[in-house]
């Protein structure tokens, strides 16, 4: 949905199932008034609740909003197409995704053998390493629906002007904040 341009309502969409959420949690893990406290039982049905209604709200903007949902089959051949297609993207931007805990995962079980305060050291150095990432994944999933909305012939320009803006933005503000503790 970002894609087409408008940001605002899965912005909304995901908002809401986060508050209604927050607001669930409690009355489903302690109880409150009829509804019987339920544990980590109760946080898991309170986050399923929260992720139906935003699936249906997504669905509905989807279908009225975006017009990109239809009831109209077209069969099996063209649905294998369209899968194929993002399948041609979706599984190796999958398989990157799945690179690094793979890897830290076999980092963790070498480290094991020099036993558990090997273990902590290298996890908590681990979280400071994923904190130095946070600014740019951040700046590379913001480029996504800029990059998309302005995918086609025609707008080549207008993606070289927002992310070069965008760049130019984050590397001005952010990256100062983080050269501080080296002073």
């Amino acid at each position: 949905m970002r894609a087409t341009g408008d940001t605002l309502p899965p912005s909304i969409a995901l908002s809401a199932s986060a508050v209604l959420n927050v607001i669930l949690d409690p009355i489903f893990i302690f109880g409150f008034g009829p509804v019987p406290a339920m544990g980590i039982k109760g946080a898991a049905l309170a986050t399923g609740i929260a992720r139906l209604v935003s699936l249906s709200w997504s669905f509905g903007l989807l279908h009225y909003r975006c017009e990109l949902l239809t009831r109209h089959w077209t069969g099996f051949r063209e649905m294998f197409r369209y899968w194929g297609e993002i399948l041609h993207v979706g599984l190796p931007n999958a398989a990157t995704s799945m690179l690094n805990p793979l890897a830290m995962g076999v980092i963790t079980r070498f480290i094991a053998g020099y036993g558990e305060s090997a273990v902590a050291a290298t996890a908590a150095g681990q979280r400071i390493e994923h904190f130095t990432y946070l600014v740019p994944m951040a700046m590379g999933a913001s480029l996504v629906p800029i990059i998309g909305q302005n995918w086609g012939p025609d707008t080549w320009i207008a993606y070289g002007k927002s992310g070069s803006k965008q760049i130019g933005l984050v590397s001005s503000t952010v990256f100062p904040v983080y050269s501080l503790p080296f002073r």
